[in-house]
């Protein structure tokens, strides 16, 4: 596979291996899929590629690898985030004694500490 580029704004099609979640404990793979995107940036559609065999000629190509579409990662380590962006270059654990491990000292208590969880909260469900 060559060097892609994914476009930083919508709309774009994805073509790739799928693999995403269903009801009832139940998935969905596609050896071939297409994943559109509308202009929201919104995942309009997840299908075939023979089923869209137009929108499968135009999309970007980033078979082999598979793509998740939907998965949403929802790990954070609430400590780390007034600490995004800082450090950039730094090895981790340098950043982390630095920029880190200091924060989580603030919380001990439970008022900096609900303070931030709440901020993280609104800032993750705004982001969709």
């Amino acid at each position: 596979m060559s060097s892609v580029v994914i476009p930083e704004q919508p709309p774009f099609t994805l073509r790739a291996r799928l693999l995403s979640p269903l009801p009832d404990d139940d998935y969905l793979w596609l050896a071939d899929g297409i994943v559109e995107v509308d202009d929201a940036g919104r995942i309009r559609s997840v299908r075939a590629a023979t089923d869209a065999p137009r929108a499968a000629e135009t999309a970007i190509d980033l078979r082999p690898l598979v793509v998740m579409p939907g998965l949403v990662d929802t790990h954070v380590h609430i400590p780390q985030v007034p600490a995004a962006g800082l450090g950039a270059g730094m090895d981790l654990l340098a950043w982390l004694e630095r920029y880190v491990f200091p924060l989580c000292l603030l919380y001990t208590s439970p008022s900096p500490r609900d303070a931030t969880s709440h901020r993280v909260c609104r800032l993750l469900l705004e982001k969709g």
